[in-house]
């Protein structure tokens, strides 16, 4: 604190950092866990050797900066920490602190001596009452002590209310398993949805998949007033630019109706996976990612928004396109990664329970020793599967193009959802309508924002704001939601940074300045009290009666 730049007493011990300290029952047993009882047990049995009081402060005093000084040594040299600078500090801080404690029981010691003075009880019992007035009084130093800590150290909440529209972006953490403690929705009982960007999405024209590991995509039903069938076609030198809806047609696409289930995979994983629906009506889900980066921006025709958010391994993407068909679009990486486990490429397409595996191969062209212009193609696809080899010649991308249509038989609304697995990769969903953003709040355990922010409001107080700045809050109360587009932040954050800048307050930076000089005025004259009555105690020099008479019992 003495060496800080920063004004505050906060800032001066912990700079920029937002420290949350802990609650009075975590302070008790911090209080008791090793080597705290061990540090107190050393130096009190140095230091009670006498009865005397002032010979019981200065043991105190020396024995207790003596053995902080070996522990802090020690502790530094284990983790590799000590420095120069450190030494001198804990020189100081151990000094001071020493004095501190010694006054402390010096003060306990003589409450001890008064309630042993004021019984005519045999020695025992009255010895017995001092020990429980020692106990009790470090108890009630210690809560002193924590309070005094929590006015002056612990950031008090603040409530806050963002929004932000596109272009903006950052970082979020819900976990979908809440922490123990956390508040329960007093509905049903049970914690809050985990907010996620995508799955607020429920209409859109296309969601993307970029860079899956371990990709699989999968789609069933159980609707029996809605028949599916599918149409597979295959596809050779087709990359991500060249859309869904812009590919060749297929001169012998693989056709199979009244289908219940299939799923598709490539032995390589997929590079890139697109689902469009036919009338832009696709929602979105996201599930098994508790933290990631994501944006959001301005889509290419300025009339809608886009979504990206990436994804953590063993994530779960869905896209439905409710009664609508579904086209997907994978396209198989181009060289073996390095998680593969399978030496040659192969696809594999199952329906219904019946397995079609397609082993791949290429020139040596595919390479990229070849000079000649390699194009989007259709390749022929009931072949394919019929003979179960494809040879994708000179091109080293194979695109595998799935359309699911639904055909209602009788009352009822279909639900054509593909399920996409896989590790890690970012997530893009396009042409979203603002206005059609899910607007029901979900739980936020950590998110930062930047970029284009609209308004933020802190402790309901209007925040200027300006290019660049950035917001990061954590808490149990936050909830994330969108209104009109934009991405709203709300609640009450425990932890809370502007621009790096903590933006929690202390109570003690909370008060006025005139109540502040009471509060310093007060604690002054305490410390004064404490520093006259030790130093009374210590100058008499007497000794302790229930010390003495434990002396004389115990020779």
């Amino acid at each position: 604190m003495a060496t800080s730049d920063e004004t505050s007493i906060y800032g001066s011990s912990f700079q920029r950092e937002v420290v949350r300290l802990p609650r009075l029952d975590d302070w008790f047993e911090t209080a008791i866990a090793w080597p705290h009882p061990f540090i107190g047990l050393v130096v009190v049995l140095l230091a009670v050797r006498s009865s005397s009081i002032k010979q019981m402060f200065l043991r105190l005093s020396l024995f207790g900066f003596v053995t902080l000084m070996l522990f802090d040594l020690g502790y530094g040299l284990w983790n590799g920490a000590l420095s120069i600078a450190s030494i001198f500090e804990n020189i100081v801080a151990n000094f001071i602190g020493a004095i501190g404690v010694a006054a402390i029981a010096i003060l306990l010691v003589e409450l001890a001596d008064y309630g042993f003075s004021s019984f005519e009880w045999p020695t025992w019992p009255r010895r017995a009452v001092a020990g429980f007035l020692v106990m009790l009084g470090g108890a009630l130093a210690l809560c002193v002590i924590f309070y005094i800590t929590d006015f002056f150290y612990r950031p008090r909440p603040a409530t806050i209310d963002l929004l932000a529209e596109s272009p903006s972006g950052g970082f979020i953490i819900a976990k979908a398993v809440p922490k123990s403690g956390r508040k329960l929705d007093t509905q049903n009982g049970a914690a809050t949805t985990a907010f996620s960007p995508l799955s607020q999405v429920e209409e859109s024209s296309s969601l993307n998949w970029r860079a899956p590991k371990n990709g699989k995509i999968e789609w069933s039903t159980n609707e029996d007033f809605t028949t599916y069938s599918i149409e597979v076609s295959l596809f050779a030198g087709c990359g991500p630019t060249d859309g869904v809806r812009e590919l060749p047609p297929s001169e012998s696409p693989l056709k199979i109706s009244d289908i219940r289930a299939f799923s598709l995979s490539h032995a390589w994983g997929a590079w890139d996976t697109t689902v469009t629906v036919s009338e832009g009506n696709g929602s979105t889900g996201l599930e098994g990612t508790d933290a990631s980066f994501y944006s959001l921006d301005p889509s290419g025709d300025g009339k809608g928004i886009e979504l990206q958010q990436v994804v953590a391994d063993h994530s779960q993407v869905t896209y439905s396109g409710g009664s609508d068909s579904i086209e997907l679009f994978m396209i198989a990486p181009p060289t073996k990664p390095e998680e593969a486990m399978e030496s040659a490429p192969g696809l594999q397409f199952s329906v219904d329970g019946k397995e079609y595996v397609i082993g791949l191969s290429g020139s040596e062209a595919a390479l990229g020793i070849s000079s000649q212009k390699i194009a989007c193609r259709a390749v022929p696809t009931r072949q394919a599967f019929q003979s179960k080899v494809l040879d994708l010649g000179n091109s080293v991308l194979l695109g595998v193009k799935v359309v699911v249509s639904p055909k209602r038989k009788s009352d009822g609304m279909p639900n054509n959802v593909i399920t996409l697995n896989g590790d890690s990769g970012w997530v893009r969903v396009k042409g979203i309508d603002p206005k059609t953003l899910n607007t029901d709040g979900a739980r936020i355990d950590m998110i930062s924002v930047s970029g284009n922010l609209r308004s933020a409001a802190i402790n309901g107080s209007d925040r200027t704001l300006k290019t660049g700045d950035s917001f990061a809050a954590i808490g149990d109360s936050l909830k994330g939601s969108f209104a009109s587009g934009l991405l709203r932040v709300s609640g009450e954050a425990d932890l809370l940074w502007v621009n790096s800048d903590r933006a929690n307050q202390t109570k003690w930076e909370s008060l006025p300045i005139e109540y502040k000089m009471l509060v310093l005025a007060f604690l002054g004259w305490v410390l004064v009290w404490i520093s006259r009555r030790v130093s009374a105690l210590v100058s008499k020099g007497e000794s302790l009666a229930w010390l003495e008479d434990g002396a004389r019992l115990n020779p």
